[in-house]
């Protein structure tokens, strides 16, 4: 897998497209520590652990909007893909946090 392109989404946070398709948005402090640079290949290992970052961001996000209000799934999810994180990203955080009935 190979990082394709990495564009701003605003003056802290980057999304990083890997073959093509955008894959998840990363802080610069975090391009740095995962070494991830526009035309480098990326492990499966680096992939993994940053799946791990990025799951553990949508929940304590999620967390943080139901701390305000009561919200739906749909609001949920409309928050978090406006914030640049993907479907595939936003799911398995939602089905965790149903079973938990915080949802």
């Amino acid at each position: 897998m190979q990082i394709t392109d990495i564009i701003p989404l605003d003056n802290k946070r980057r999304g990083v497209y890997i073959d093509g398709q955008y894959a998840f948005p990363l802080y610069l402090s975090e391009l740095n520590k995962y070494n991830i640079s526009e035309g480098d290949k990326i492990s499966n290992e680096t992939l993994e652990l940053i799946n791990e970052v990025v799951h553990r961001r949508i929940r304590e996000r999620i967390l943080y909007l139901l701390g305000d209000m009561p919200r739906t799934e749909k609001n949920i999810r409309t928050k978090l893909i406006q914030s640049h994180y993907t479907d595939e990203s936003i799911s398995p955080v939602i089905e965790e946090l149903k079973d938990y009935k915080y949802i």
